[in-house]
């Protein structure tokens, strides 16, 4: 009897995405990141990337900072892009009412008219206060 190999075939993309806080070592500057990782195995385009507030608003950069994977990025199975935007006292993310917290979740647009949300990110005020200082 002749046993046939069994597996899953996956095709086509599967994009995750992540987000980030942290310093940057040369400058010193607040960053927020979002990284888009293509776990699939075809490729796909992001077309543009953010955070949104909790009221659904959406926030972007312009502008990334030097660093950050040019636009429109074509992924391809295994690979990712990554772009920052700094924070500064001025940003949107920054609660007028210094009692809140800062809730962000990190998004990419794709190719194929889609939008990937990544896990919520939370900012306490002391971290936030940190990355502005």
């Amino acid at each position: 009897m002749r046993r046939q190999a069994r597996f899953e075939r996956r095709s086509g993309p599967d994009v995750v995405v992540k987000s980030s806080v942290g310093i940057t070592a040369i400058t010193g500057v607040g960053v927020l990141t979002v990284r888009a990782n293509n776990t699939g195995r075809g490729a796909i385009q992001v077309t543009g990337w953010g955070f949104y507030l909790p009221d659904r608003r959406s926030i972007f950069e312009l502008r990334p900072m030097q660093g950050s994977s040019p636009l429109p990025l074509t992924l391809d199975g295994g690979h990712q892009g990554r772009w920052m935007m700094p924070v500064t006292p001025e940003s949107p993310i920054v609660p007028l009412n210094d009692a809140e917290d800062t809730v962000l979740t990190p998004y990419a647009d794709l190719g194929d008219g889609s939008t990937v949300e990544g896990e919520t990110l939370t900012l306490g005020r002391g971290a936030l206060r940190r990355l502005i200082e």
